[in-house]
C-alpha cells in the first residue's frame, strides 16, 4: 500500500491512505506525514482518517496544522479526528477553529472540544453559544452538555 500513496492516480492515493489507517500500521506513519501534503482535498481527509487510527504522537501537530487547510472538508475531517485521538493541546487550535467561516467546521471543532475535559475548552464551548448561527449554537449547548 506504502507505494500506492504516490500513485497518479488520486482515487488509489485516497484508498491506500484509508486503507493504511484501517490496519493500523505505525509502519505507514511517515509516509502518510508526508501524504497529507497532497494536492487532492479528498487524499488529504483519507490521510486524516489514517494518521487518527494509528498512535502517533506527531498526528495531533500536524492535523491542528491541517484545521488552516484551504478545503473545509479537510479542516472538518482534521477537527473530528483531533477529537477522536483526544490530545489536550489541539485546544488552542480547535477553539481558534470555532472563527472559520464554514458552520461544519465550527460544528466539528465544538464536537471535538467538548472531549476536552478542560477549562479552555468549556470557555471556547461557552463563547460559540453566541454564534451567529443557529446549528453552531445548538452544538456549543450539546457540547456543553457533555462536560460534568
Amino acid at each position: 500500500l506504502l507505494p500506492a500513496l504516490q500513485d497518479s492516480d488520486a482515487k488509489i492515493r485516497k484508498h491506500a491512505a484509508w486503507a493504511l489507517g484501517e490496519i493500523e500500521d505505525p509502519r505507514a506513519a511517515d509516509a502518510l506525514l508526508v501524504a497529507l501534503a497532497d494536492d487532492d482535498a479528498e487524499v488529504r481527509r483519507a490521510v486524516i482518517h489514517g494518521l487518527g487510527e494509528l498512535d502517533l504522537r506527531q498526528a495531533p501537530a500536524r492535523l491542528m496544522d491541517a484545521l488552516q487547510d484551504v478545503d473545509p472538508q479537510v479542516r472538518q475531517a482534521a477537527a473530528h479526528t483531533l477529537s477522536h485521538i483526544g490530545d489536550p493541546l489541539a485546544v488552542p487550535a480547535l477553539t481558534a477553529a470555532l472563527q472559520d467561516t464554514d458552520v461544519k467546521v465550527r460544528r466539528a471543532a465544538l464536537m471535538a472540544l467538548a472531549d476536552m475535559p478542560n477549562e479552555a475548552a468549556v470557555n471556547a464551548l461557552l463563547e460559540a453559544l453566541k454564534d451567529a448561527d443557529p446549528q453552531v449554537r445548538k452544538a456549543a449547548a450539546q457540547a456543553l452538555g457533555k462536560h460534568d
